[in-house]
């Protein structure tokens, strides 16, 4: 069952605990014990009134009724709102939850508890601090006060810390009775995110197929070929840096052309006998930057009539 500040048992009890303070006032009119069940039968209930009672006395009695007719309705009007609401959020298979505005949590579905890993009704009374790295925390902390001290929705995109998920998370307030809460809602997006960068990959590589192409028939020679296909594939989305090299017979690089996105070139004959370290020829203390930049090494032959084979990586 969902969380709630209030199980069903005690929502159970709380009106029985009225009917019966209603029941002792009718005792009082009737001036015999009047049971709990008979506010709920009118014929019942005026059955134990003694005979000559006043009107007000009669009217008092009926008001009690009508009291108790209206208490029961409501109740089972409370029961079935919490039932739809328990019924969505425990089916639901996206987390929710509801904070109170000192940021402890007040309700929490199962999925709540599975993304946490603990145990059911274990988030109640507690805060993010139990869940949460600190700089994690603060900006959450920092979403909800927004959320509260404004009136206003926020929608953000969130990424676990390494990456593999992502959630489409939504906040927004709750005032009940004056009182005001924070109600949350993630959508896991992971395979939609996933697709689209599948798609832009995609994208991105006809149009490098289309530019290559393009240049194809412009070169005079295999360098000039080379170094126009390297200026073209550095300006792709991820890429910093491209060379090709062709393979000596005893195993070593040597470069043929390199070209950076910030403009550093290199071009040389694959005949000149002298094998480079492809980042040599643009700058003596470039490395590669650690990134999740992809990294391709696509061996290709240099020269049509060249028997070695090249190589074309990229950073």
């Amino acid at each position: 069952m969902m969380n709630t500040i209030a199980s069903k048992e005690q929502l159970q009890t709380a009106p029985e605990d009225a009917l019966q303070d209603l029941a002792r006032l009718a005792s009082f009119i009737c001036g015999v014990t009047v049971p709990s069940d008979a506010l709920l039968d009118g014929k019942q209930l005026f059955a134990l009134l003694p005979k000559g009672r006043s009107a007000a006395q009669r009217q008092a009695l009926s008001d009690l009724l009508r009291t108790a007719e209206s208490q029961a309705t409501l109740r089972q009007q409370l029961m079935r709102a919490q039932g739809f609401l328990s019924g969505f959020a425990e089916h639901s298979p996206s987390p929710l939850w509801i904070k109170d505005n000192s940021g402890n949590y007040v309700m929490g579905n199962a999925a709540v508890h599975s993304f946490f890993g603990v145990e059911q009704h274990s988030i109640v009374g507690k805060d993010d601090s139990n869940f949460w790295p600190d700089d994690r925390r603060r900006s959450m902390e920092d979403q909800d006060r927004a959320v509260l001290e404004n009136h206003e929705v926020i929608k953000t995109m969130e990424t676990t810390h390494e990456g593999a998920r992502h959630w489409l998370v939504h906040k927004f307030p709750i005032d009940v009775d004056g009182e005001a809460f924070l109600g949350g809602s993630a959508i896991d997006m992971t395979t939609e995110v996933e697709k689209e960068r599948a798609l832009i990959r995609h994208d991105n590589f006809y149009v490098l197929l289309s530019r290559m192409s393009a240049i194809v028939p412009r070169a005079r020679t295999v360098e000039q070929l080379c170094l126009d296909a390297c200026r073209v594939a550095a300006h792709q989305p991820g890429l910093d840096l491209i060379d090709i090299c062709r393979v000596t017979q005893d195993g070593a690089l040597s470069m043929v052309a390199s070209a950076s996105r910030d403009g550093a070139e290199t071009s040389r004959s694959p005949d000149d006998g002298v094998c480079h370290s492809p980042a040599d020829g643009l700058s003596p203390n470039w490395r590669p930057r650690p990134s999740r930049r992809a990294r391709c090494n696509v061996r290709m032959p240099c020269r049509p009539a060249a028997p070695s084979a090249g190589s074309l990586r990229a950073w």
